[in-house]
């Protein structure tokens, strides 16, 4: 059974930690891996030249802000359709990584636009949520609730409504704190085990359980989901958290068997682009922890995949394909932006 301490969790942070900004979470605590490429690229000198050469003031217009990222998002789905439409061949990589690279420095504009002049804003969640945490009591008090959670799961009470959204959100913040860290892993593997069966069918794809009281309970006597939305979104949300953390705690072989099983998961089970976006993610930070020649070609194969889907809309999705696009630029390629 686990417990959440609030007077503990306070008394762990320092001043530093509290108001040292992003800096500050990946100096003291485990950062979001988004945060972490953001904030390596805002660092460049091609994205500070594109920041400084933008009028921020012209996108306090809400019509002319979305138009504008529209413009970034068409464009890059233009680049993405025509890289779809040529035939992937495994041994030629020119067309995808000329798609990588042009992308990559685009990707600059975007960046500078969509912050609005505010470079807390191309952080994930905020850079540093610490502060505010600490002078919300009421947000204390709802931490409990994902403990609370976690431990009436275990005795098959299950809330009306399973959010894994919720879940996620309170592993980040306690990993951004690094308050038990240990319990992050516990608490989501145990969810990922009861969504998954963690086992392989013939075309080696994780399914769905069938057995799991927490399936069950969100699924009518019909097979129709409810209270859940999706369950693959909620399993590649809760992996994420999992597998940082095992890579913090330098779990390495544990961190790679969870990326290694979410690359696996193919458009027979995805049909929305953000989910594509994590499986080529996945398949990126495998190749980090194992360069192998299979994981590299992996990370093409997903890139090829990933380019077929439209992304639906100028924010997130765009935001979040031009990141993963500067991953594969960094570790797939092997290229530092200057």
């Amino acid at each position: 059974m686990l417990t959440f301490d609030s007077q503990k969790f306070k008394d762990s942070l320092t001043q530093d930690h509290i108001y040292g900004g992003f800096p500050a979470i990946q100096k003291y605590g485990i950062s979001h891996n988004h945060n972490d490429l953001v904030y390596d690229y805002h660092l460049t000198n091609h994205f500070k030249k594109a920041y400084l050469s933008t009028n921020h003031s012209r996108y306090s217009d809400l019509e002319t802000f979305h138009r504008v990222l529209n413009k970034y998002r068409y464009w890059l789905n233009d680049r993405l359709n025509e890289y779809a439409n040529t035939q992937f061949i495994k041994e030629d990589t020119f067309a995808a990584d000329k798609l990588v690279e042009t992308a990559v420095l685009r990707y600059a504009e975007y960046l500078a636009v969509n912050s609005k002049g505010n470079l807390n804003t191309i952080f994930r969640f905020g850079p540093n949520k610490l502060n505010s945490v600490l002078e919300t009591p009421q947000f204390l008090e709802e931490f409990k609730s994902l403990y609370i959670d976690y431990n009436n799961a275990l005795n098959d009470i299950l809330p009306e409504k399973f959010d894994y959204q919720r879940i996620c959100a309170y592993c980040w913040i306690s990993l951004e704190a690094n308050y038990h860290p240990e319990n992050v892993i516990e608490i989501t593997s145990y969810y990922l085990d009861q969504i998954s069966n963690q086992v392989w069918d013939d075309n080696q794809l994780i399914t769905i359980s069938s057995e799991s009281n927490l399936v069950n309970h969100y699924t009518d006597n019909k097979g129709k989901q409810r209270g859940l939305d999706n369950f693959w979104r909620a399993y590649l949300s809760i992996s994420w958290p999992l597998a940082q953390t095992l890579k913090h705690s330098k779990r390495y072989d544990e961190a790679l068997s969870v990326y290694e099983k979410t690359k696996k998961i193919t458009e027979r089970q995805i049909h929305y682009s953000t989910g594509r976006n994590r499986i080529l993610e996945a398949a990126i930070e495998a190749y980090k922890l194992s360069p192998t020649l299979e994981n590299k070609e992996w990370c093409y194969k997903m890139l090829y995949e990933v380019s077929k889907r439209d992304i639906d809309n100028c924010s997130e999705n765009t935001n979040e394909i031009f990141l993963i696009l500067y991953m594969f630029y960094k570790h797939v390629l092997g290229k530092k932006l200057q």
